[in-house]
């Protein structure tokens, strides 16, 4: 299992793996900014009503 593991470490760097990782953290990213934005707009719903 650690091999494969340090395997996974040197070897991740490659492009498909950055891809997904890039891919991942853009997924999050907007994510984020879209739960951000629906929390501010039923926020400010709450306060205006």
């Amino acid at each position: 299992m650690s091999g494969r593991v340090t395997r996974f470490l040197r070897d991740g760097y490659s492009a498909p793996v950055s891809r997904v990782v890039q891919a991942t953290a853009i997924g999050l990213l907007t994510l984020a900014v879209c739960g951000l934005i629906a929390f501010v707009i039923i926020w400010a719903v709450a306060t205006f009503l």
